[in-house]
């Protein structure tokens, strides 16, 4: 009875991770979403960061940078956002980052 245990774990596994990376996709574009709302520009792009000597590896919260453009204006917005509570840590100027095709403004 024992050895059919650890095949079973071993079986759900992939599907721990599939959703483990899906509910990280859904995470950076609420990130993105959020960085939008607060600046009133566009969201080119984001990726997960150290956040309070946190390590992306070991799969702790960390933060997310999301780089926004803003039309019309010389300099965008590089936002911060825990990724644990989704709120908005720092907003610091930036270049303006090309704006992504397809995308308003």
């Amino acid at each position: 009875m024992r050895t059919f245990a650890v095949p079973l774990a071993v079986l759900a596994l992939p599907v721990q991770v599939a959703h483990a990376g899906h509910g990280r996709s859904q995470e950076l574009k609420a990130a993105k979403a959020l960085a939008e709302a607060e600046t009133g520009g566009v969201a080119v792009d984001a990726r997960r960061v150290f956040l309070n000597g946190t390590h992306i590896r070991d799969g702790l919260p960390g933060g997310i940078q999301v780089r926004v453009h803003m039309p019309g204006r010389k300099d965008g917005w590089s936002c911060l956002i825990d990724a644990d509570t989704l709120k908005l840590r720092r907003k610091e100027p930036i270049p303006n980052p090309p704006r992504r095709s397809g995308r308003g403004g």
